[in-house]
């Protein structure tokens, strides 16, 4: 895109507006979407977003990324990642989601484990947390989880197991996004998740176990270890995750 310079930085014009969003709608209207389309896209803001972003980028303009985002680029800075936020899109949540966090695909499970311990002490039952296996589908690339932001698992979800949570088809964090909330929290009020229970993951160890995480008062620690995929205590469960 050119650098705007001399009459390029004057405001468009309403008559402007007025005129180009005019001819997109009635582009739209002879294109003939099907209503399912039209309806998925006035209510899916994920798909319409998306949707948005690559009109504007052909007509040389661009959306404005959701302040969310662009505070998790920050937060990502500090700790001297970088990840590009242009592509990103916020998932439609429920109103009791009130975080939303960037999961970084350049970030493996390990190295997301040793920035924990680099800001506070840190221990892990197995040697190497990248061969847990994913139980549950999630992009390739870097995306947005939202997630409830409460100190201990879901109130909604507590002393479900591993076992009943899939079987219930609930969609609940798995280690790298239990990892990256660690950090966040901590950054934020240097304070730890999971003092009083588990977050139990939808992710397996290699011997069949869910990868669990919380904090350890006693020994000061943040243990990630492994939980028996059909028990859950009743301060234990999983974290419900939504995500674009």
């Amino acid at each position: 895109m050119a650098k705007a310079t001399g009459t390029d930085l004057k405001p468009a014009t309403l008559e402007q507006y007025a005129i180009l969003t005019g001819e997109i709608a009635l582009a739209v209207a002879k294109a003939q979407p099907s209503f399912a389309l039209m309806q998925r896209l006035a209510t899916n803001k994920t798909a319409k977003r998306r949707a948005l972003a690559t009109a504007l980028k052909a007509l040389e303009m661009e959306l404005i990324p959701d302040p969310r985002l662009t505070a998790e680029q920050q937060f990502w800075v500090k700790l001297g990642v970088a990840v590009e936020i242009d592509d990103l899109m916020v998932p439609e949540c429920p109103a009791d989601f009130t975080e939303i966090a960037i999961i970084p695909a350049s970030l493996t499970n390990e190295q997301l484990f040793v920035l924990c311990a680099k800001h506070f002490p840190s221990w892990k039952y197995y040697d190497d947390l990248d061969k847990c296996t994913a139980q549950q589908a999630r992009p390739t690339n870097t995306y947005a989880v939202g997630y409830r932001g409460g100190v201990e698992p879901d109130l909604e979800h507590r002393n479900k197991s591993y076992d009943v949570a899939t079987k219930e088809g609930l969609i609940f964090m798995n280690p790298k996004e239990r990892l990256v909330a660690e950090l966040r929290y901590f950054v934020r009020t240097g304070r730890h998740l999971d003092e009083k229970g588990w977050t139990i993951t939808s992710s397996l160890a290699s011997g069949g176990c869910a990868l669990c995480a919380g904090w350890y008062p006693s020994s000061g620690t943040f243990d990630v270890d492994g939980y028996g995929r059909s028990c859950a205590g009743s301060a234990d469960g999983p974290r419900q995750a939504v995500f674009a």
